[in-house]
């Protein structure tokens, strides 16, 4: 790249005083890296340096760009290394797919996700190791805009698409790992509505795991089961 860049400069004044402001820039952020599609056409930008003699770690702006020109991913990294403030992936037609927020340092990260231009899910998550639902939230929307699904702490809510409420759940604040390995909460509270008339038509209550009772009504509101 120094090669290439010093054989341009001895070609045009105009061109040296640009080749070294950018080397300025690569030195001052790290070492510039680039690479190239076989077309000739860029595919990813960014700076690297060593924190320690043995440790290379990208710093500072990142870019990638997809085989077409169009930019693909955009975002920044910490001087140790790690992903900073906004990182933002791009559909093909120039639009948001993807937003992700790591400025909360100390708690988690805050994404967003759209198609076609319409949000379509809004998330928090927290930093692990996570060990509680205390202070996540997740929203979710449907094409047509409406609430699809929210989450806040232990408790959910979903909806049906004409705006009906479909189930409300609420989890105990444990993380569980079961017989296969996987980590989950246990539900402690589940109550279902009919998509046909909006009623309340199953309830379930638990504690650690075990069923402590169930009820279920039918569609004209009268219960026809419980245990």
């Amino acid at each position: 790249m120094i090669e290439k860049r010093a054989a341009i400069v001895l070609m045009a004044p105009f061109l040296l005083l640009m080749s070294v402001s950018i080397i300025f820039i690569g030195c001052s952020r790290g070492d510039l890296k680039e690479t190239f599609y076989r077309n000739g056409k860029i595919n990813e930008r960014w700076y690297e340096k060593h924190i320690t003699p043995n440790q290379i770690v990208k710093v500072g702006r990142y870019e990638s760009w997809r085989e077409d020109g169009t930019l693909c991913e955009e975002g920044e990294y910490s001087a140790s290394g790690a992903k900073t403030r906004k990182w933002t992936v791009w559909n093909r037609s120039g639009q948001k797919s993807s937003e992700v927020d790591y400025s909360f340092d100390t708690s988690g990260t805050l994404q967003h996700e759209w198609d076609n231009g319409k949000l379509m899910r809004s998330v928090f998550y927290r930093k692990p190791p996570l060990s509680s639902l205390h202070g996540t939230w997740d929203s979710s929307w449907f094409e047509t805009g409406g609430l699809n699904r929210v989450q806040y702490g232990c408790q959910t809510v979903e909806w049906y698409p004409d705006g009906k409420k479909k189930e409300e759940r609420e989890f105990e604040d444990t993380l569980i790992r079961n017989n296969s390995g996987l980590y989950s909460y246990r539900e402690k509270r589940a109550r279902l509505y009919s998509e046909e008339t909006g009623r309340l038509w199953f309830e379930r209550e638990s504690l650690n795991g075990i069923t402590l009772g169930e009820k279920e009504w039918d569609k004209d509101g009268k219960l026809i089961r419980s245990k």
